[in-house]
C-alpha cells in the first residue's frame, strides 16, 4: 500500500512538472501577492479591487500566467515557456481560438 501511494504521488508530481514546470499543486492556484509569479512561487497572478473599507477582493480570472510546457509531457524534452496575458484564449472576453501550435501565442491572448 505504501509503495502504491508513493508511485501515484510521484506520477502526479512528474505530470505537474512536465505540463507546467511546477511540482506542487499550491503553485498552480495562482496568487494576488506581488512578485509571486516572477519569483516562481505561482503560475498565475490575479488582480483585484480595494473596497471602501480597505478589503481586497480578488478578480475571478487571472490577468497573467506563465508556465513551462514540455512536448507531449516528456520530461527529457526542453521546456517551452508559455506567457499569457489577459483572458483565456477562446473565452468570451479573449481572442478567438486558433490552432494548437499557436494557441497560447502572445498575440492570441
Amino acid at each position: 500500500v505504501i509503495f502504491f501511494t508513493l508511485a501515484v504521488h510521484g506520477c502526479l508530481e512528474m505530470s505537474n512538472f512536465t505540463e507546467t514546470g511546477f511540482v506542487t499543486a499550491a503553485t498552480l492556484q495562482g496568487s494576488s501577492i506581488v512578485n509571486e509569479l516572477s519569483s516562481g512561487r505561482a503560475v498565475c497572478e490575479f488582480a483585484g479591487s480595494l473596497s471602501t473599507d480597505k478589503r481586497f477582493s480578488v478578480d475571478h480570472d487571472p490577468f497573467h500566467c506563465r508556465c513551462f510546457v514540455r512536448e507531449h509531457g516528456q520530461p527529457w524534452v526542453e521546456a517551452r515557456e508559455v506567457d499569457q496575458w489577459g483572458p483565456s484564449v477562446g473565452s468570451s472576453a479573449g481572442a478567438a481560438s486558433t490552432g494548437k501550435g499557436d494557441h497560447f501565442a502572445q498575440e492570441n491572448t
